[in-house]
């Protein structure tokens, strides 16, 4: 089941290149217009299909344009095949060391 968040600093990123970069992100990120996060958390990947994680902005309204214009943000797949297109919604809390 599912829960509404309301917004917040944190990102959580889906649907992503297997072992993508804080790099990378941050570049898809700096491509469509939005801020870089300032902290990422890399999740360890359950399966090689895709990687998630966490990406936290300085503030709400940061994450919320990151949100606005990356959500679905087309990824190169570095198997070539069809693109990565990137999800977000907003997290519950801040990325814990």
């Amino acid at each position: 089941m599912f829960s509404i968040l309301p917004p917040s600093k944190v990102l959580h990123f889906f649907n992503t290149p297997p072992n993508i970069s804080e790099e990378q992100l941050g570049e898809v990120l700096e491509n469509v217009g939005a801020a870089k996060p300032f902290k990422v958390k890399l999740f360890a990947s359950k399966s090689d299909r895709s990687s998630s994680g966490l990406m936290q902005f300085e503030s709400k309204s940061e994450a919320l344009e990151a949100l606005v214009l990356a959500n679905h943000a087309s990824i190169p797949n570095p198997a070539g095949k069809s693109p990565y297109v990137m999800k977000l919604c907003f997290s519950g809390g801040p990325i814990k060391e």
